[in-house]
């Protein structure tokens, strides 16, 4: 009796194993690799620059997951699959705020996953059509969109040596003598009726901190509001700033300016501040 049931045993154990190995084989992914999104835009859109960290995929309506760029991973579906990716950003250039950039169209293709193979797909992307340029400075042209709001001696101005790219970028040197420096977009903005989504793009480098915000008036009194602090960068760097939420705190903004500025500290050891910019972009829906 129990040599059967010993027999028993060891049949109910290779069908087991059987049974586990196919389940194994069943479960062997595809694989899909994305090097990196490319932004496409037109004359009327600007620079082509963008930050774009990570891909947000989904096969054939099913999500599968945020990926920093640039990315390998396994996908369970194979056979002709329908892939959507869009492109995700550091919102105010922050890890922790990882999001779906807004303006981007979505990138879909069609491709046939095989299982253990790897599918490479080079996604290009441009600005979605409904897309609002309210104000773009790419220092190109002849004058400047921003001007001083306070009456120092440092000034925004164009050069044509370290430039992020074209002929010029922006330059402001914070001479010694001045403690404050502060410039402003020269037209207003209207904000948007339906707190649809707003962003300020740029590329900058600095060499100490600096703070950019908001102008507005009410009837009794001119205000501003900090909307982020940026820490010095030494290379040229690309970043979407978040407008949307200060909107949505400030109701009573109508229409208004961006302000830059920066302070000098007591204990502000940079001898010189220096501060370069390019490709500003403010966009709505």
């Amino acid at each position: 009796m129990r040599f059967f049931e010993k027999k028993i045993f060891i049949l109910f154990y290779i069908i087991l194993l059987y049974s586990c190995e196919i389940d194994e084989k069943e479960k062997i992914p595809s694989y899909i690799n994305i090097e990196k999104i490319e932004l496409q835009t037109s004359h009327y859109q600007g620079t082509a620059s963008e930050n774009i960290t990570d891909a947000w995929v989904s096969v054939n309506g099913n999500f599968i997951g945020v990926f920093e760029l640039p990315a390998e991973f396994p996908v369970m579906e194979t056979g002709e699959q329908k892939i959507v990716i869009k492109a995700g950003i550091k919102k105010n250039g922050i890890s922790a705020s990882r999001t779906i950039y807004p303006f981007y169209e979505a990138y879909e293709i069609e491709k046939v996953l095989e299982t253990s193979k790897i599918t490479k797909i080079s996604p290009k992307i441009s600005y979605k059509e409904e897309t609002i340029f309210d104000w773009m400075e790419d220092f190109e042209s002849a004058g400047i969109s921003l001007d001083t709001v306070n009456s120092n001696s440092s000034l925004m101005e164009k050069i044509d040596s370290s430039v992020f790219e074209g002929q010029y970028s922006g330059f402001t040197r914070i001479k010694i003598e001045d403690s404050l420096f502060q410039f402003k977009t020269i037209n207003k903005f209207e904000k948007p009726t339906n707190y649809s989504e707003t962003y300020l793009e740029m590329n900058y480098k600095n060499n100490t901190e600096f703070v950019i915000g908001l102008i507005y008036e009410t009837e009794t009194s001119i205000k501003t509001i900090p909307v982020i602090y940026l820490n010095k960068k030494e290379n040229w760097n690309k970043i979407y700033i978040n407008l949307t939420q200060t909107f949505e705190s400030y109701t009573e903004i109508k229409t208004y300016n961006l302000f830059f500025a920066y302070a000098k500290g007591e204990e502000d050891e940079i001898i010189e501040p220096k501060f370069y910019w390019d490709n500003f972009k403010l966009l709505h829906f």
